[in-house]
């Protein structure tokens, strides 16, 4: 089964290395690594292919990592229904490449970039998708589009 992990640590030496050691112990070949270094916050996006039970497991062994400050493990086959939601950052030139690696990073999709703006979209829980937009909005305005593409219960969630 594919596993999809958003991690994000402290910024600290080697923390990468100890979070990809965790996957090589357990024989687990990694598919694809994005990671961003942003403050004092490293935000990875790791996705492998575990088996159906070694998937939480592998999420607890990293979340007792030292450095590691929040984890989600999200199933990549998972059927439950996700809703999409598009935001719109207000976000400057200069800072847009490290917007643009944070958002790939976390998993989201990028629809427009304008050189005061950036739109995209999270697919996911509102639990989710809330926790991932209080981290970007320590940096940058974000507000959430209205749209027809919402679920039943995703009314209220920005």
């Amino acid at each position: 089964m594919n596993w999809i992990y958003l991690v994000t640590t402290d910024n600290r030496p080697r923390v990468q290395s100890r979070i990809l050691q965790i996957f090589d112990k357990q024989m687990i070949a990694v598919s694809s690594f994005v990671s961003v270094r942003f403050g004092d916050q490293v935000y990875m996006r790791i996705s492998g292919d575990t088996g159906a039970c070694d998937g939480e497991r592998l999420r607890a062994l990293i979340q007792h990592l030292e450095d590691v400050r929040g984890i989600r493990a999200i199933p990549a086959d998972d059927e439950r229904p996700r809703y999409p939601r598009v935001f719109h950052a207000e976000c400057a030139r200069p800072q847009q490449p490290v917007l643009l690696e944070m958002l790939i990073a976390q998993g989201m999709n990028v629809h427009l970039v304008s050189p005061s703006h950036i739109t995209f979209e999270s697919i996911g829980s509102d639990a989710g998708v809330e926790e991932i937009c209080e981290t970007l909005k320590r940096h940058w305005p974000i507000e959430r589009v209205p749209g027809e593409a919402e679920g039943p219960h995703s009314q209220g969630a920005f």
